[in-house]
């Protein structure tokens, strides 16, 4: 029988991949999915909700997304760029007391 911390383990192995797959599609199908600007709110809520996780690999691999489509964004001169990096500061905000998380995006 499974432990509960074997059950976190798969979950956040399940949530890494799923907000893996989202960010993929953004950056791939962004002229398509920009002309819908509620996809776009959806994919951003996911992966928002991934750096509140409780399962810090979840956090962590949310973070790196955010930085990753942002980049791209960033050299693409996309409109969502500055709401990614907003999105970002608020993440160090309200993990100011995560010395792990803090340090990771600074």
């Amino acid at each position: 029988m499974k432990s509960y911390d074997d059950f976190i383990i798969i979950e956040g192995r399940e949530i890494v991949m799923q907000l893996s797959f989202l960010a993929e599609l953004w950056i791939l199908f962004e002229q398509v999915i920009q002309d819908k600007a509620n996809s776009i709110s959806k994919i951003l809520s996911f992966i928002k909700r991934g750096t509140r996780h409780r399962n810090l690999t979840v956090k962590i691999h949310s973070l790196s997304l955010l930085f990753k489509i942002m980049d791209y964004f960033i050299a693409e001169r996309s409109s969502y760029a500055p709401i990614l990096y907003k999105t970002i500061t608020f993440s160090l905000i309200e993990n100011h007391s995560n010395m792990i998380i803090r340090e990771y995006i600074m």
